[in-house]
């Protein structure tokens, strides 16, 4: 698994993409946008590596969305969140654990750093719901704008469009070229990002086990 290209296990929430518009990230701490959830909708896992953090939706109320851009402050809560991700996929690709039990991520600081790169927060009523990592490297040799590199919905948070909510609304706040990766022998992430990438008619290019989905978003 070269750089941090996304991976996307059964079961589990992922998204990925590659690439463009925004030439500058909002300020960290600064909110994206909110944007309810349509209740109906049902999220998987797809493409990019994904973990479901989870809440539990009050009976007969629509969860609301915030993405948020994470902050320096923020990086311990979200490396604890990482990991739990980790270890969750590490079941799907055989990631072990360091002698310290866990499991490394060398790209972790950079999101916090490198301009190419940013973490973006997920929380639904007030409360965490995930998190996803965006960067500009592509799996395919290409540009793109934008790709997302992992892709997590807490685990109590899933099964309630969270997922699908988030990644529309990413897709839309940072138009251009994007890419998103997911392994064909999980149906879920294929149908997730399928469904996901379904307005903006994705190229689709096989790599041995994975499928990458390139296309762009216009503004």
């Amino acid at each position: 698994q070269g750089a941090d290209c996304p991976f996307v296990p059964a079961g589990i929430e992922v998204t990925s993409a590659a690439r463009n518009e925004p030439k500058s990230y909002p300020a960290a701490g600064a909110p994206i946008r909110q944007r309810r959830a349509p209740p109906a909708l049902q999220d998987r896992p797809q493409s990019g590596r994904i973990l479901d953090l989870a809440i539990q939706q009050k009976t007969g109320s629509d969860p609301m969305l915030t993405i948020t851009k994470a902050a320096p402050a923020d990086k311990p809560r979200l490396w604890g969140r990482l990991q739990e991700y980790l270890r969750e996929l590490s079941a799907w690709h055989g990631d072990q654990p360091n002698q310290g039990g866990e499991y490394p991520y060398p790209w972790f600081d950079s999101y916090f750093t490198d301009p190419d790169r940013m973490a973006l927060l997920l929380e639904t009523e007030g409360q965490p719901a995930g998190f996803v990592l965006v960067n500009r490297f592509s799996c395919i040799g290409e540009s793109p704008d934008h790709a997302i590199a992992e892709f997590c919905i807490q685990r109590e948070c899933r099964g309630r469009g969270l997922g699908l909510a988030a990644a529309g609304e990413i897709l839309q706040r940072y138009p251009g070229n994007w890419e998103i990766k997911y392994h064909r022998g999980n149906p879920a992430a294929r149908g997730f990002w399928e469904k996901v990438t379904a307005p903006y008619s994705p190229k689709s290019t096989a790599m041995e086990e994975e499928t990458v989905l390139s296309f762009t978003v216009n503004k």
